[in-house]
C-alpha cells in the first residue's frame, strides 16, 4: 500500500522564520507519517501472512491428495468412486490409453506396497498391538492367518521320490494330450478303441498387457 506523505519544511524555509523550532504541523505531519509507516509495515505482515497460510493450505491439499488419501474410504465411496471412474471412462474424459496405464500404475503401487518386508512387518506388529484375532475399523473386518508351506527335499524318501516322477512322467504325457485335442480341427476315431475323438472346447478371453517403460 502506497501513500504519500506529507513535505516537511526545508532547513532553508525553518531559517526564514522566527522561530526554528518545529511548528505545529511539522509535529502533526511527523507523528502523521509515522503512522503511515507503522501502517504499510502492517500491511506487508499480513501480506506475508495470506502468504504462508497459502503455502500450508497448498502442503495440506498436496498431502491430501497423495497415498492412501486418493483411495476409496468406505464401501460406499467405493462405490461412487468406481461409478466415477467408470464414467470418466465411457463419456470419453479419459483417453483409453491413459486408462490402461493408471490401471497398471494402481496395480504396481498397491502390490510394491504390501510387498515391501518392511510394510509387511510393520503391519504384523501394529496388529499384533491389538491383541484381538477380529479387528473391526469403519465397516471392515481385519484377521491375519498363516499357512504352512512344506519343503520334502531333506526327507531322504525313496518312496516319495518315485512316486514324484511318476507324477511328472504322467503330467508330461498328461500336456502333450490335451495339446493334440487342442490341435484338433475335426471328430477323429481313436486308432487302438475305435472311439470318436472331438477336439477341446475353448472359449477367447481378451485383455489388455501394459508395461511401464
Amino acid at each position: 500500500m502506497y501513500h504519500a506523505k506529507h513535505k516537511k519544511a526545508t532547513t532553508q524555509e525553518l531559517a526564514g522564520r522566527p522561530n526554528t523550532q518545529p511548528s505545529h504541523q511539522d509535529i502533526v505531519m511527523d507523528a502523521t507519517d509515522a503512522f503511515l509507516d507503522g501502517e504499510e509495515h502492517l500491511v506487508e505482515q499480513d501480506a506475508e501472512k495470506e502468504s504462508y497460510v497459502a503455502l500450508m493450505e497448498a502442503e495440506r491439499a498436496l498431502v491430501e491428495s497423495s497415498g492412501f488419501n486418493l483411495l476409496p474410504i468406505n464401501k460406499e465411496h467405493l462405490e461412487i468412486y468406481i461409478a466415477d471412474c467408470k464414467n470418466q471412462i465411457l463419456e470419453g474424459q479419459v483417453d483409453f490409453r491413459e486408462a490402461l496405464r493408471r490401471k497398471k500404475l494402481m496395480d504396481m503401487v498397491l502390490e510394491q506396497v504390501f510387498k515391501d518386508p518392511e510394510v509387511k512387518r510393520h503391519l504384523e506388529d501394529e496388529y499384533a498391538k491389538h491383541g484381538q484375532k477380529k479387528i473391526m475399523w469403519h465397516g471392515a473386518e481385519i484377521s491375519f492367518s498363516s499357512r504352512k508351506s512344506y519343503t520334502y527335499d531333506q526327507c531322504s524318501d525313496s518312496e516319495l521320490a518315485s512316486l514324484e516322477a511318476t507324477a511328472k512322467e504322467a503330467d508330461g504325457k498328461l500336456k502333450a494330450r490335451q495339446k493334440f485335442l487342442q490341435n484338433l480341427t475335426k471328430p477323429m476315431a481313436d486308432p487302438e478303441s475305435g472311439e470318436l475323438i472331438y477336439p477341446a472346447a475353448f472359449t477367447t478371453t481378451d485383455y489388455f498387457t501394459v508395461s511401464i517403460k
